[in-house]
């Protein structure tokens, strides 16, 4: 409800000389708003809500009807009803019905005005301690969800601890496109590397490698610098644009003294120094490296999952008390 409801008592009396004089000595601290009837009256009880609604039962004629649909409205507005003597049998009904309280007439002014005090005293008082227990039970769920957060990220943990090295199980064997114009080395690392963690295939040329790449899905590409027809690093660079998921690598002065692998941007993921590549076993160890950033990948993609869905149901929670003591300081 709006902050100004929650500043406002709700009056239907027909004795204007009975609460305007409370509202006069009340003026700043709550706002007096009168209603013509008990429809009105409900009408901007369920649209702008209430701090009190007060009542005087002379104006009703089915006084438990109003009582049942107050409560139906708002649970928690404090309900006072000024009573006639004559239906004073009345009482034990609308009190189990939901009334907080009443006074029966004739009632004086400095009576009526004690007893709207301490009503509304008494709300900001239930009101506080409902805040502090929906406090508590934030700080509980904040601290259930870290422990559940904890306990998944244990899990993922020991998983990594699993996969640390190798491709993850669940992802099937790393797929990777060799392009260089040696014709011996494809046979030279698949027998250095593990077959069930490594589908290696090979091109010689970056036109076949283009063409390879628009029909298949590969993890990885390893370019060698010269090329029959392009550039490696343009070929790999290329690749890396349209395809920003994969590993991609540029091998240069292969067979040098200084041969060495250099990782093209691998956006999301930490810079790699160049490693050495002079041989086939030291590029087979290349390739072992990407196929275990893959099982790291597939283990971050987990955790972030795991911690984005821990972190929207702590701010909903957050959300919604901060808007609910926003209103209670507004009032």
């Amino acid at each position: 409800m709006p902050g100004e409801a929650d500043k406002t008592v709700l009056v239907l009396c027909p004795s204007q000389q009975l609460w305007q004089p409370l509202a006069k000595q009340m003026q700043g601290e709550v706002a007096w708003r009168a209603a013509l009837d008990a429809r009105e009256l409900l009408i901007l009880l369920r649209r702008d809500g209430a701090r009190l609604v007060l009542v005087d039962l002379s104006a009703v004629q089915r006084p438990d009807d109003l009582v049942s649909a107050v409560r139906r409205i708002d649970p928690q507005v404090p309900l006072l009803l000024l009573i006639d003597s004559a239906r004073a049998e009345l009482v034990v009904d609308l009190l189990a019905g939901g009334a907080d309280d009443f006074l029966l007439h004739p009632v004086s002014s400095d009576e009526l005005l004690w007893r709207v005090r301490a009503r509304l005293d008494r709300a900001r008082t239930l009101r506080d301690e409902s805040l502090l227990a929906e406090l508590l039970a934030f700080l509980e769920l904040g601290m259930r969800q870290l422990v559940s957060a904890e306990h998944d990220l244990l899990k993922l943990r020991e998983r990594y601890a699993e996969i640390s090295g190798v491709s993850d199980a669940g992802a099937g064997r790393y797929r990777l496109l060799l392009v260089q114009s040696d014709p011996r080395l494809p046979e030279a690392l698949s027998a250095l590397l593990d077959e069930q963690s490594l589908q290696l295939e090979a091109c010689f040329t970056g036109g076949n490698a283009l063409d390879l790449v628009a029909k298949a899905d590969f993890d990885g590409v390893i370019c060698f610098a010269e090329l029959p027809d392009l550039d490696g690093r343009m070929l790999a660079s290329s690749l890396k644009n349209e395809l920003p998921h994969i590993d991609a690598i540029e091998v240069l002065d292969w067979g040098g003294i200084d041969g060495r692998a250099l990782w093209v941007d691998d956006f999301g993921l930490d810079t790699q120094a160049p490693r050495a590549a002079r041989s086939a076993v030291e590029l087979a160890a290349v390739i072992e490296q990407l196929i275990s950033r893959r099982a790291k990948r597939t283990l971050g993609r987990r955790l972030a999952a795991v911690l984005k869905q821990k972190r929207r149901d702590y701010l909903d929670a957050y959300s919604s008390l901060r808007a609910r003591l926003k209103r209670a300081l507004d009032s």
